[in-house]
């Protein structure tokens, strides 16, 4: 049996793309895949740079650009360095 790919989704945490994540989440669960999300796999004190650089460990990464996202350069930045880290 194959196993199943990480597949990270990414976002900024405007309200707007919150709720096309979670939407995207629950639709994705409901047909068995799990997406890797910091709402859900980020424990309390844990390090969000540590999560984004985890992302360069995933098969893929899913990511929600929006207004919120391109407004947050430290996260455009940052999410863009982690997943291509690995890759170069």
């Amino acid at each position: 049996m194959q196993a199943s790919p990480k597949i990270y989704i990414s976002y900024s945490w405007s309200e707007q793309e919150m709720l096309i994540a979670d939407t995207i989440d629950q639709d994705w669960q409901s047909v068995g895949i799990k997406l890797i999300r910091d709402k859900r796999d980020v424990n309390y004190k844990d390090s969000l740079k540590d999560f984004m650089r985890s992302m360069s460990e995933g098969d893929y990464v899913l990511v929600i650009i929006g207004q919120g996202y391109l407004q947050s350069k430290k996260l455009y930045v940052r999410s863009f360095r982690a997943i291509s880290a690995s890759r170069l």
